[in-house]
């Protein structure tokens, strides 16, 4: 016999208790990512130019117009608002202005 989908969209009586023991486990999760992006709980406030910086630096290998091309986007970041912009409060949204 198969389940009664009532029963199967039924949810636990402890399911407010759960999502309370969730938020915690989520937050952490969340900062350990961005300690492994290495970004750190203080570097939020890094703004969009320093962590484009930060990048660049890891990834130097490169060739002479790929260096150029990151020069000019680094002074368009530069002459816009974005760029100044803390990453802990930018939206993808923000990105498409």
């Amino acid at each position: 016999m198969g389940k009664n989908p009532r029963l199967a969209q039924a949810k636990p009586k402890n399911d407010k208790n759960i999502s309370r023991l969730l938020n915690p486990l989520k937050k952490e999760q969340e900062i350990q990512k961005d300690l492994d992006d290495g970004i750190g709980t203080i570097r939020k406030r890094m703004t969009v130019c320093e962590l484009y910086t930060k990048r660049n630096r890891h990834r130097g290998n490169v060739r002479h117009n790929t260096t150029k091309g990151r020069e000019r986007l680094m002074e368009l970041l530069e002459a816009d608002k974005l760029g100044f912009c803390p990453i802990g409060s930018m939206k993808l949204f923000d990105a498409k202005e």
